[in-house]
């Protein structure tokens, strides 16, 4: 995972972006803890077949960083978790064992 950091502040590296990044830029490690989540019942058109599905809040370790992502269900707030995929700009995350 790689964020990029602009006026002091982290910011999650846009991979699928053609802009230039000027800035300083740095791997940081794919793990976090669960620091919020819910469970979407009635989602977005385009993730209606997907349906239940959890969306958590995850507090990245290396990074002063909160990023919205998919976990799987069954995984509470303060879980340890890792990054599984990115796919179409969203990022999949699981428990970590």
């Amino acid at each position: 995972m790689k964020i990029y950091e602009q006026y002091g502040r982290p910011y999650l590296y846009d991979h699928t972006s053609h802009a230039t990044y000027d800035e300083v830029t740095r791997e940081i490690a794919d793990t976090g803890t669960v620091y919020s989540l819910t469970k979407v019942f009635v989602p977005p058109t385009e993730f209606a077949h997907e349906a239940p599905y959890c969306i958590g809040i995850i507090q990245l370790d290396e990074a002063n960083l909160k990023i919205t992502a998919r976990i799987k269900d069954g995984i509470e707030i303060g879980s340890r978790v890792k990054l599984d995929a990115v796919e179409n700009g969203v990022y999949y995350f699981s428990e970590l064992v």
